[in-house]
């Protein structure tokens, strides 16, 4: 029914292109009767733009139409602007590109707007008032932003069928979630090439970023032409739909250097040098934000105090990175039309938190990458492994008569089996943060040992880094069957401590079981 809206406006729109040229650009005097022709023209597309609507009164046409929240307001504003982009729909309503561009689309489907014509705007069909006649035609329920995000893409599932995005992936993708350390990986992340991959390791890659970042904290854009990252279509971490066509990813690219531009002058505004000091100073201001309440002013309007850099608000989201990732680099690194935008993007994207992932399944000789070698990491499979390392602990269940001393001692055993030596299990009190002192290649250490349901926090890095100059050992160590939230991980690299988490203590019990044996 949309499409037959659409046609009629479009053919219509296309017939008075040279007419609306005239209306806006030209200024020299106009013969009257020229203008009252035009007013006729205007008149009479009105007038068959509301044949349209009755012509779907007809038709009796029942079925729901979804809309976003922000639809209205969205049609307002290009009808008041007299063109639709989606620029101007982020900045009016102040959204994502993402949720833009699916409110652009929905409303070219509506007929509110034509279609896409390359580098210019697109033209708006109808008036305001015509769209709130249209609308009491048909049946439209507006949906929320969580609710666009879940099921604009999904053909066959049901956002209702899942509790959590946790539980989505778990049945889309048959991987766990988690987001203990939020996106710890990305102080680790650059723009790399991967040469001589396989679907497999691309695979991997991607659903480790989903498994160890939240939505929130990182967006996908995945470009491939083959069906090897079908699976992905419809997760919430896509900032776009997958892209097919690798012709189509010169406007993907012109948007990741508009936003990194963006990016780059949100950070002098706010006096940040990169993405991580400007999330810092939004993490700043929604504490802020939390110690002063909002209150009612005395014109009654409703203000929240925010902190304020050179007299600018700052703003209450943090800025999501972005991830690229590319199935086959060969075919956009022979792209004249993007090889330089590319290059531009290179030279800056990592500060603004936007990363390549460039996968080839030729060798680096045959790449032929030229200057851009110089901006980007040319890496294997382990490396991108690595990437993750610290966010792939894992969690293992220890007995509850295991608490407390009894599991220091049990840790105590293990070490034994792993070749340490003089080890002393201290005083449950007064231990100075130690609860282990051991000694291996007369290297001595001091360990603290944890038995957690949760994450090990800052506190334990902290008593153990004390412990080590108490005890006169060269090593500091936190031992747990849990694993560790990001300070902890962060102080334990500044300061040399080592972190034995659950995957190293299983590795430690399945040692000691078999030499029981």
């Amino acid at each position: 029914m949309f499409d037959f809206l659409k046609n009629k406006r479009t053919s219509k729109t296309q017939n008075n292109n040279s007419q609306n040229f005239i209306e806006k650009d030209i200024i020299a005097p106009i013969d009257e009767t020229v203008v009252e022709d035009k007013i006729n023209d205007k008149n009479e597309q009105k007038s068959e733009f509301l044949k349209v609507v009755n012509n779907v009164n007809k038709l009796n046409y029942s079925e729901e139409v979804c809309v976003d929240a922000k639809m209205e307001t969205a049609i307002k504003t290009v009808c008041d602007a007299g063109y639709a982009s989606t620029s101007l729909i982020q900045r009016r309503l102040e959204c994502g590109y993402a949720r833009a561009s699916r409110i652009i689309d929905d409303m070219e489907q509506l007929g509110v707007i034509g279609p896409h014509r390359g580098s210019q705007p697109r033209e708006v069909l109808i008036t305001y008032g015509e769209w709130l006649e249209f609308s009491k035609t048909v049946k439209i329920r507006t949906i929320s932003n969580n609710e666009v995000q879940l099921t604009h893409y999904f053909s066959v599932e049901s956002v209702d069928e899942y509790k959590n995005v946790g539980e989505l992936i778990k049945n889309r993708l048959n991987i766990e979630v988690d987001y203990s350390n939020n996106g710890y990986y990305f102080n680790k992340l650059s723009n790399f090439v991967v040469p001589n991959s396989t679907d497999k390791i691309q695979n991997d890659f991607i659903n480790n970023v989903i498994s160890f970042a939240n939505v929130e904290a990182v967006k996908l854009i995945l470009i491939n032409e083959t069906p090897s990252y079908d699976e992905y279509k419809g997760m919430p971490h896509l900032l776009l739909p997958i892209i097919t066509e690798y012709s189509k990813s010169t406007n993907t690219i012109n948007w990741l250097v508009q936003e990194m531009n963006d990016r780059l002058k949100l950070f002098s505004l706010f006096e940040c040098k990169s993405i991580e000091s400007y999330n810092k100073l939004i993490e700043k201001n929604q504490e802020y934000m939390k110690e002063n309440q909002a209150y009612e002013s005395e014109e009654g309007e409703i203000v929240q105090p925010v902190l304020e850099i050179n007299g600018l608000g700052v703003k209450k989201e943090k800025l999501p990175f972005i991830v690229v990732v590319v199935n086959e680099f060969y075919y956009m690194n022979n792209n004249s039309d993007i090889d330089e935008k590319m290059i531009r993007l290179l030279l800056n994207s990592t500060i603004c938190g936007i990363y390549f992932v460039l996968f080839s399944k030729f060798s680096v000789k045959n790449l032929t990458i030229g200057k851009k070698e110089d901006l980007l990491e040319i890496v294997g499979e382990e490396d991108l492994k690595k990437i993750f390392y610290n966010q792939q602990q894992k969690k293992i269940n220890i007995s509850d008569n295991y608490d407390g001393y009894r599991f220091e001692a049990f840790c105590g055993e293990l070490l034994k089996n792993e070749g340490f030596t003089n080890i002393r299990v201290t005083k449950s009190s007064n231990d100075y943060g130690a609860d282990v002192l051991a000694e291996k290649d007369d290297v001595k250490y001091a360990i603290q040992c944890k038995r957690y349901s949760n994450s090990v926090g800052l506190k334990s890095v902290q008593e153990v880094i004390a412990s080590k100059s108490v005890y006169n050992c060269h090593v500091a160590v936190v031992m747990t069957n849990s694993y560790f939230t990001k300070s902890a991980i962060e102080l334990a690299a500044k300061n040399g401590v080592l972190l034995w988490g659950g995957d190293k203590l299983s590795k430690m019990i399945e040692k000691y079981n078999k030499d029981e044996c």
